[in-house]
């Protein structure tokens, strides 16, 4: 296939310290850090993002570092925010946007992910976005409706070829959290879906170059049926991964579905 396979993985606030985040960074490093064929990218804690980069970095690892957020601007009155430019200084190239979290409990609108997206596509970053119906199963007309309301939003005003750039998670807010993840159909019909709303906004060459990837209680049981799929591309892993040899296998498990 001509897109390149990918594996994201976030801590989320579930590892803080730099001394636990080092060792698992070191781990993953050992297991996956060379791995060519699958691109791999990992968004620590945002207290911790210089210590892994200092260790990715040192390490010369093909884990690609990013932020879990970011502020709308890259430097001004945004009290508390993390700055787009301390994760350019530090060799990040991934940012995450839209998560469920992130309008649920910060109450971010479609008008601040749209900010925050263009900021990172003008630092020449890749923008992780993440889109998904909520916290209610929808109708193949309802989910249709929503999320292509919401992605014409969040894509208000980016270039058709600066889309083809930007890896979408298709994270649906009822499976986060959840014991398994949504089941391989549904991310089937939802991933087409996506992939045709792409096309509708940004062109055929958008929607051929923009990588889709499933996350949500996604883990190394329900990933390769999950990934056994023209439109998805890979996985966004969070705590099932926090065990680095389940995190490989799953990266195992997108590369042989993927590339074999």
């Amino acid at each position: 296939m001509s897109r390149v396979p990918v594996v994201g993985f976030s801590l989320k606030n579930y590892i803080n310290t730099v001394t636990a985040t080092r060792t698992l960074v070191q781990q993953l490093d050992e297991l996956c850090g060379q791995e060519r064929s699958i691109e791999q990218f990992l968004l620590p804690s945002l207290g911790t993002i210089e210590s892994v980069s200092y260790r990715l970095f040192r390490n010369q690892s093909r884990i690609g570092l990013g932020a879990q957020n970011i502020a709308p601007a890259a430097n001004g009155a945004w009290t508390g925010e993390y700055s787009i430019e301390t994760l350019a200084e530090l060799g990040g190239r991934y940012v995450e946007l839209a998560h469920h979290e992130r309008l649920q409990y910060f109450h971010e609108d479609a008008a601040m992910v749209n900010r925050k997206l263009k900021l990172t596509l003008g630092f020449q970053m890749v923008p992780v976005l993440c889109i998904g119906e909520g916290e209610q199963r929808l109708s193949a007309d309802g989910f249709r409706n929503k999320v292509g309301s919401l992605l014409s939003q969040y894509l208000a005003g980016v270039a058709d070829e600066d889309v083809g750039r930007i890896i979408f998670v298709y994270e649906p807010g009822w499976a986060i959290g959840q014991s398994e993840a949504a089941s391989a159909q549904e991310v089937y019909r939802s991933m087409a879906t996506i992939r045709d709303l792409v096309k509708t906004i940004a062109g055929a060459e958008a929607a051929k170059q923009a990588r889709l990837i499933y996350g949500g209680s996604i883990s190394k049981a329900s990933t390769p049926a999950i990934v056994d799929d023209q439109n998805t591309d890979g996985i966004f892993v969070g705590r099932f991964g926090h065990q680095p040899a389940n995190y490989q296998a799953m990266v195992e498990e997108v590369k042989a579905a993927k590339l074999n």
